[in-house]
């Protein structure tokens, strides 16, 4: 997808200096960013990098110095503007629905749009928001509940009764729920802690 600068510039809550009709069609590094490109530079050490680079548009602070024949963004925070450019950019996920190769069980509850991959389990009891992945080999526990928007990678585990909020990421091999509060030391032998679920 395509973006004006113009419509970048409202999007970011920019100042924008330089030609509001160009259009960007992606983001890149300082050093690799084409004229189609949009790209940031926290201060002015990287200016002399600018002045020689390519980019269609740099999103700068807002006390950058003016640079003749450069489309400039102007925000406070330069990172975190470009953080929200790259959102712009970025696919929407296609709905892939359930992999004939999961195991779900009948009593969980999905919204719509979701995900779920092969050989992934999803326990009874659990629920899962709409627009939310669970990539293969997950493990959904009993009771879960996961909100919307969230993605759970590949071999994850989210274990009994444990409730995630909105756009949360699960990285792979994560274990959420799990035991982590040790044991107790009474005489000749340990107490364990249990776990109660989220």
């Amino acid at each position: 997808m395509n973006y004006s600068l113009e419509q970048i510039s409202r999007q970011l809550g920019a100042t924008l200096e330089g030609e509001g009709e160009k259009l960007i069609s992606g983001i890149a590094s300082l050093d690799s960013a084409t004229d189609e490109q949009i790209t940031f530079a926290e201060d002015e050490r990287f200016l002399a990098r600018i002045e020689q680079g390519t980019a269609g548009a740099v999103i700068v602070g807002e006390g950058f110095p003016a640079i003749a024949g450069k489309n400039l963004l102007r925000v406070p925070q330069p990172r975190l503007s470009f953080i929200f450019a790259v959102e712009m950019f970025l696919p929407e996920p296609v709905p892939g629905g359930i992999d004939p190769g999961a195991k779900v069980h009948e009593s969980v509850t999905l919204a719509g749009d979701i995900t779920i991959g092969a050989c992934a389990v999803v326990c009874a009891g659990a629920c899962i928001g709409a627009g939310s992945v669970v990539q293969s080999g997950a493990y959904i526990g009993p009771d879960v509940v996961i909100g919307e928007r969230c993605r759970i990678e590949a071999n994850a585990t989210l274990l009994d009764g444990v409730v995630i909020g909105d756009r949360v990421i699960i990285h792979s091999g994560a274990v959420i729920g799990g035991e982590g509060f040790g044991f107790v030391w009474v005489k000749d032998h340990h107490h364990k802690f249990h776990r109660l679920g989220g």
